[in-house]
This record gives C-alpha cells, sequence and structure tokens, in this order.
C-alpha cells in the first residue's frame, strides 16, 4: 500500500507549505492530497511547491457543501439544489476540480452528494427516517445523469470520480458503501468508483469489514481518520481488521490520511497515526 494525507488537515496549522512537505517525506508519506481550490492562480503556485518535493498527488479533495467566499471566490458547492442556479454552480466546481487533478498530475477526485435540500427534520434525520421515494425520484432524475455527465470529464481528464458516501449528519442521498455500490452500478464506467471514509463509516456501517469487503472492484481510494477525526490511534475505530480487510480484497491503492490536526501535536500525530497503520500492514503482508 502507498500512503497519502490531505493537505486542507493543515488548514489551521500556521505553518509554510514547503515545511510540512519536507516533513512528511521525512516521515514516510508517499503521496498528498490537495484540496479543490477555486483559483487557478493557487493551482500554479501548489504544482510549482510540489515539483520540488518527491511526494506524489493521489488526488482532489473537494470543498462539498460550501456556501461562501474562498480565497476571494464565491463558492456553492451543493450538488443538489433546489436552486437551479446553485446547482449549476456546484457542478461547474466538480468540473473544475476534475481539471485540476490532472493539471497537478492527480489520480482521482472524490465527490459528495451534499445538498441544501432538507424535507426531513433533524430528528428524522438522526431517527431512521429517509426520503424514500422522494430520494429515489431525485436519484434518477438527477444524480444519476449528473454523475454520468461527470464521469466522461474525468475520462477526458485522465482522472477517475469517485463517489464518497457520507453520515447522515451531512448528506441525505448517500451514506453507506452499499448506497455507493448501487449508484456505481448504475453509472456502470471504469473512469466512476467509490472512495470509503473510516469516519463517516464508523457512523453509518454494522460491519466496516464486510462494508469493504462487499464493495469489491468499486473500491478504489481509502480515507483514514478515526472517530474523533483524528489521526489513527488517537479513537477507538479498530484499524487493525480495517487494514486486513483491505488486504483480503487486494486493494492496493493509496490510503489517504483526513484527520483534523492540532497546533499542539500535529508533527508527532502524522508520525504515529502513519506508524501504526504501516506495522498494522506488515503484519497482513
Amino acid at each position: 500500500m502507498k500512503y497519502s494525507i490531505t493537505l486542507s488537515s493543515f488548514s489551521q496549522i500556521d505553518e509554510a507549505l514547503e515545511e510540512s512537505l519536507r516533513r512528511l517525506v521525512a516521515q514516510g508519506y508517499d503521496a498528498i492530497e490537495v484540496l479543490g481550490v477555486p483559483r487557478k492562480s493557487c493551482i500554479e503556485k501548489i504544482k510549482a511547491t510540489l515539483d520540488t518535493f518527491d511526494l506524489a498527488v493521489s488526488g482532489i479533495s473537494g470543498m462539498w457543501g460550501t456556501m461562501g467566499k474562498i480565497e476571494g471566490s464565491r463558492l456553492r458547492t451543493n450538488l443538489i439544489s433546489t436552486n437551479p442556479s446553485f446547482a449549476k454552480s456546484g457542478l461547474e466546481y466538480a468540473k473544475h476540480c476534475l481539471e485540476m487533478c490532472r493539471l497537478v498530475d492527480g489520480k482521482q477526485v472524490n465527490v459528495c452528494l451534499t445538498s441544501d435540500y432538507q424535507s426531513i427534520s433533524t430528528y428524522q434525520l438522526t431517527h431512521g427516517f429517509e426520503l424514500g421515494s422522494e430520494k429515489r425520484q431525485i436519484l434518477e432524475s438527477r444524480i444519476i445523469p449528473m454523475l454520468t455527465e461527470l464521469t466522461r470529464i474525468a475520462k477526458d481528464n485522465d482522472v477517475k470520480l469517485l463517489l464518497e458516501p457520507l453520515n447522515r449528519y451531512c448528506s441525505q442521498f448517500c451514506n453507506t458503501a452499499k448506497e455507493a455500490v448501487d449508484i456505481a452500478r448504475r453509472v456502470n464506467h471504469d473512469s466512476f468508483g467509490i472512495l470509503l471514509d473510516t469516519y463517516h463509516m464508523n457512523i453509518e456501517e454494522s460491519s466496516i469489514e464486510s462494508a469493504i469487503q462487499n464493495s469489491g472492484e468499486w473500491l478504489r481510494h481509502t480515507h483514514f481518520a478515526d472517530n474523533n477525526r483524528k489521526m489513527p490511534g488517537y479513537g477507538h475505530i479498530e484499524f487493525d481488521s480495517i487494514v486486513k480487510s483491505l488486504k483480503k480484497v487486494g486493494h492496493d491503492e493509496y490510503i489517504c490520511f483526513e484527520p483534523n490536526l492540532s497546533l499542539a501535536d500535529f508533527k508527532d500525530a502524522t508520525k504515529r497515526g502513519l506508524d501504526l497503520i504501516k506495522r498494522i500492514e506488515y503484519t497482513y503482508s
């Protein structure tokens, strides 16, 4: 396996990018995952910096669910919206991320089905209620056609589009590996797959291990974070069985860490979490 980490994890850390990258190389990371920034000038600066380090780009993490101003650009990145202009903005942002991935020599872009659409209450959302027929209608009429279009654009850019299920507090439209696989089968394209994130799976899956094994060939990428969104080993998720399941299904793509890092211990945390997963992987080699 190869190991990556999201640069967005360092967004609250006051440290030069060059210094962070230098340390990540020394700690044993193979790649980084770049945040889908909206401005071309930022992309060019990031690419120039990355070219000076021996780090690949595992992919682009989209800022899904954003509604506000980021680096001078107004972003609305919900792909599902009751406002057609907002939905169009989200689609254009997705296209931008796919192009950005090609420009920085990345491999894949995650896509999350966030929305400003909510027809059930927070109580219902947290107690197992679903949209039912309404959800199926939106899936059929909007989500599948949109993902199919984006997959064609991904192929044109020689990258993959990966659907990431989010927990119920973040999305009403794709929460589990099974739902993601069902959508992937509908899109049915070599440039489309799924990304599984242990933080979200810890909330939604009855068995993370079974979810991994049942995802089969559609599983192309993973995000690792503990139940508290910290590095593995700082919470209660059992990563031993997760890594074992990934090895069992022959998954040899990047494991990408996506933690929330704190200023107090971020340098130690990125090393300890990576070392933990490497030790587990070695056990099953």
